[in-house]
């Protein structure tokens, strides 16, 4: 009984700091994500404003 309390107790801190981990590289993930978007996103204004308007029907 003794055993099964520390294997559980054992199992359950494990199982918390893989979630701890899995929610910080999710985290990471959604933010280098979000930051590429908004790069990727300010990128196109910034061009569609940098070139001249009748080089776009092109």
């Amino acid at each position: 009984m003794h055993i099964y309390i520390i294997i559980s107790s054992a199992i359950h801190s494990f199982t918390v700091h893989h979630l701890e981990l899995l929610a910080s590289i999710c985290t990471l993930v959604c933010f280098f994500f979000w930051i590429a978007l908004c790069g990727k996103i300010f990128h196109h204004q910034l061009s569609q404003l940098l070139v001249p308007h009748d080089d776009i029907s092109n």
